[in-house]
């Protein structure tokens, strides 16, 4: 049966629309009048009777320049001890969006956002994303954790509040990354950056960055010491045409300074929430388990790992990224491909983290962060899980005990719901680069790339290509070679060539 006509083959809007339709995606999930459900303004009379107001405080957010859900924001004050009060302010999206209202039902089902190259699918209607984001210049409510930590990055105090905050700036990581490239500088050029709100000035904002890089840099270097994994991905983006959508070019986005610095303090968050509900909620605090990689494909792995004179301990995370690091941080020029190579190799013997409720009979660690209870607190407006973080949280810290979340069940079928909606938004994701890379290479009229060989198989081998971190899967009659450095040719139809400086051979090597 014909449901639709989606538009020409090879259209980008028609073919976007076709992996909506086949991922179960809805482009518009909300009725028109889902409006009624928002709650009115608040008041600032009524909520100061029961948050703490941070608004005195300088807080700003870090996000792409493509940002529109603002979840968190960071203050940082150094306090007399010589210890800092640092701020992670969260919105409290649990505010908007009442338990068990119509809204909340359409965003549990949802259960995420879901990102495109050139879209984004919103779990929560646009008019409630903007209320919730940690918009600048205004006053905006927030659930905040409150710490305390040495300049050794050890966290002495832990408070959470539900809170008002007034953000003073909306940063793109790049001003942030400029102020830890020139850390000595004063008088930062205020043209130069967003609007400052609320008496602050762009040189306030530069402390606070430089201030909370010095700790997260030692956040980190703990973290990873004490045994955590990062397997990062660079992602391949797209510069597009705004009016047609089409790709004009691509490239790879590397994290820098300034993305750690969010993360580190992110993470940080979560863990803190995570070890707070699992005394408060024993029986039904939501989790974000990860499980060791599979022993079987560790084995597989090593042994293509060993042909090219890499070992990796695979005995725990902690192994797994001290030996990456041996090929990988050597400050050689070739690091950044070495990585890229490495972590799309290891990647494959990995699980999917994914939410759960807590079980004292079961492991509910985090193998890759290698700590022993992890949630995720700090993006509600674009997760529901997060959102009955909150509401967890919230619970505690007003004392007020949130009878729906006290049954088990309830909360495993919203873990399994949004374990489900986030494999599938993933698989979306992917999907569209996927298509944009297509249609640009077709554009392009072919385009030629170097790739690694990552694994050889008896009729085929998978390449990496480097310069895009995809992988493809190369059918070859040649049974007998072993490649790693290879001239990628794509061609209109996005078909597989292969270039090789000495093709009349029937074996190759490097």
């Amino acid at each position: 049966t014909l449901k639709g006509v989606l538009g020409d083959s090879g259209d980008i809007n028609a073919e976007t629309r076709g992996l909506l339709m086949t991922h179960n995606i809805s482009e518009d999930p909300y009725p028109k009048d889902i409006e009624q459900y928002f709650p009115p303004p608040f008041t600032l009379e009524n909520e100061l009777k029961y948050r703490k107001d941070f608004r005195k405080h300088c807080i700003f957010s870090i996000d792409p320049p493509t940002a529109k859900d603002l979840d968190d924001a960071l203050s940082c004050i150094l306090l007399p001890g010589g210890t800092y009060e640092v701020g992670i302010h969260i919105s409290d999206v649990s505010h908007f969006v009442k338990y068990g209202t119509p809204l909340d039902k359409i965003a549990e089902k949802l259960a995420t956002s879901v990102y495109l190259v050139q879209r984004v699918y919103h779990m929560l209607p646009p008019a409630l994303t903007m209320m919730a984001s940690l918009l600048p210049g205004t006053d905006k409510l927030a659930v905040s954790v409150i710490l305390e930590i040495t300049q050794d990055g050890i966290v002495i105090n832990r408070t959470f509040y539900q809170s008002i905050i007034h953000s003073c700036a909306q940063l793109h990581y790049s001003h942030a990354q400029t102020f830890l490239e020139n850390q000595d500088k004063k008088n930062w050029e205020a043209s130069d950056f967003p609007t400052v709100y609320n008496g602050f000035t762009i040189d306030d904002c530069a402390k606070v960055v430089c201030n909370l890089h010095k700790l997260a840099v030692v956040l980190r270097k703990k973290r990873f010491d004490s045994g955590a994994l990062a397997i990062n991905q660079p992602k391949l983006s797209f510069e597009i045409d705004r009016e047609t959508c089409e790709p004009l070019s691509y490239s790879l986005y590397t994290l820098h300074e300034s993305n750690w610095l969010i993360e580190e303090f992110m993470l940080l968050a979560n863990m803190l929430v995570a070890d707070h509900l699992r005394t408060v909620f024993p029986k039904t605090a939501l989790l974000r388990n990860h499980q060791p990689p599979d022993s079987v494909q560790i084995e597989k792995i090593a042994k293509s790992l060993k042909v090219y004179d890499i070992n990796i301990d695979f005995t725990s995370a902690g192994s797994i990224q001290k030996s990456k690091a041996l090929y990988t941080q050597g400050g050689k020029p070739d690091d950044f491909l070495r990585d890229i190579i490495i972590n799309n190799i290891l990647s494959k013997p990995m699980v999917r983290a994914e939410y759960c409720v807590i079980d004292p009979e079961k492991n509910m660690s985090h193998f890759a962060l290698n700590v022993k209870y992890y949630t995720h607190f700090t993006s509600p407006i674009r997760r529901y899980p997060d959102i009955v973080v909150h509401r967890m949280l919230i619970s505690c810290i007003t004392n007020k005990p949130f009878k729906p979340y006290e049954d088990p069940e309830v909360i495993h079928k919203i873990a399994i719901n949004s374990n489900d909606k986030k494999n599938n938004a993933k698989k979306v994701s992917e999907a569209s680069a996927d298509m944009y890379a297509a249609y640009l290479i077709g554009k392009l009229g072919g385009l030629e790339e170097y790739a690694s060989v990552a694994e050889v198989k008896e009729n085929y081998f998978e390449a990496i290509v480097l310069s895009m971190n995809i992988n493809v899967k190369v059918y070859v009659n040649i049974v007998s070679f072993s490649l790693r450095n290879l001239k990628l040719i794509f061609d209109l139809a996005i078909t597989y060539l292969f270039s090789l400086i000495e093709s009349t051979k029937s074996r190759f090597t490097t």
